[in-house]
């Protein structure tokens, strides 16, 4: 059984959005897009 309240925010619309996978010719991915630019910056110690 659940409270009230949690069935209340279960309705809101900003508890009903959806994730979306990755779509890289969209840009959207988190990491490692084959998009990205190379890395241009050396460390040396």
């Amino acid at each position: 059984m659940r409270s009230k309240r949690f069935e209340a925010l279960a309705k809101r619309p900003v508890n009903q959005d959806g994730f979306v996978k990755e779509w890289i010719e969209e840009g959207f991915i988190a990491m490692e897009s084959p998009n990205d630019p190379k890395p241009s910056i050396k460390i040396v110690n």
